[in-house]
């Protein structure tokens, strides 16, 4: 068996096994603790009581580092319990930190519905908002959100009409770029050199399905494709903001993918895409958001992700100029942008995300 080969059995099987080893760890916790677990300080807070819901591949860590070193009480919701809306009244919370999982289509359905009546029926403050995590980690809906607000962005098609894929693909030109719906750090995404690799993976997406890269064997899309344009040795950048704050750096490509790597080049902003993004979010009203940014050997931009919630870098920080880290911010008054040295990316941003939940609890 040749080395690649051997390399995708062995993906393979660790694709099988962990997930459901993590999934048979979740299920299986006998009365670890009862719920709500409250965490009180030892100190007194001037702070209201927020609710944390636990992620099932515990990013949700990063919102109690941060609540533990900012003071903040807070109490852990379990949202996949079946008295869910009792155990979350019951708690006291003003407030609602979510960072939804995506272990598996099951669960991320379970937080899209469960978030949604939380924040529109029920009346909880909850961040970041339910318009930002409802593009979360679906490729589809970053799509249709890029095509209906008119964003710069490669050229997609989502096809639900088999026929009319195949006939899309007769005609189309290659590379393309093909997606699967759910999927993080490059997981779900091919690039498609030739024809024929092209009408395999529509005759599995309408067919047996097709397994995201990471998730349950049985996690499979299928009854859909969605294929994209294909750009040419891009140079790949993150842009920030969390509330008015904002970071970025260049992605550190691994072969056709930068996604998922975790390391960065540092160095000042492309200011044409950092003004972009802040007049994007200014009008969508969006707080806890990064943008995945292409740009082609010709200087053009394209954003092919949004995202509310984001993977950490290898170095911890998320912006560096000059060997400095910091932040950017936006004079509106004197209409400039403001670098200010300083450590303001705790947590992969968490602190300034309870920071803003708390604002907005103020405001209310």
């Amino acid at each position: 068996m040749r080395t690649k080969e051997l390399k995708k059995y062995i993906f393979k099987i660790i694709t099988y096994l962990a997930p459901l080893y993590a999934y048979k760890k979740f299920w299986n916790r006998k009365g670890a603790f009862d719920y709500p677990k409250k965490i009180v300080h030892n100190k007194e807070s001037n702070f209201p009581l927020i609710g944390i819901v636990e992620e099932q591949r515990n990013f949700h860590y990063f919102y109690i580092a941060a609540c533990e070193e900012m003071n903040v009480p807070y109490v852990l919701i379990d949202l996949t319990k079946s008295n869910w809306i009792d155990v979350l009244n019951q708690s006291g919370c003003k407030g609602i930190l979510v960072w939804p999982s995506a272990s598996s289509t099951v669960i991320k359905n379970m937080f899209d519905e469960r978030i949604k009546v939380i924040n529109e029926d029920l009346g909880y403050t909850i961040f970041p908002s339910y318009n930002e995590m409802w593009v979360w980690e679906s490729k589809r809906r970053m799509h249709y959100w890029f095509e209906a607000n008119e964003i710069k962005h490669p050229r997609g098609w989502v096809f639900y009409d088999y026929n009319e894929a195949r006939a899309f693909l007769d005609e189309v030109s290659f590379p393309l770029v093909f997606k699967t719906n759910h999927g993080d750090s490059s997981q779900g995404v091919k690039i498609l050199r030739k024809k024929a690799q092209a009408f395999e993976i529509l005759n599995k997406c309408f067919g047996s399905g097709v397994n995201m890269g990471a998730g349950f064997v049985k996690d499979l899309e299928w009854g859909s494709i969605f294929f994209q344009e294909f750009i040419e040795n891009p140079i790949e950048w993150r842009i920030i903001r969390i509330g008015d704050s904002y970071f970025g750096y260049q992605k550190v490509r691994r072969g056709d993918f930068a996604s998922g790597s975790g390391d960065a080049v540092f160095s000042d902003l492309p200011l044409n895409i950092l003004n972009y993004v802040r007049d994007i979010t200014d009008q969508h009203n969006l707080k806890s958001i990064s943008f995945d940014v292409l740009i082609d050997n010709d200087d053009n931009f394209y954003m092919i992700e949004i995202q509310s919630l984001f993977g950490d870098t290898k170095a911890k920080r998320k912006l560096i100029i000059d060997g400095q880290p910091g932040r950017y911010k936006y004079n509106y008054a004197e209409e400039k942008w403001l670098f200010e040295e300083g450590i303001y990316d705790q947590n992969n941003c968490s602190n300034l995300r309870v920071e803003h939940l708390l604002q907005l609890i103020h405001n209310k």
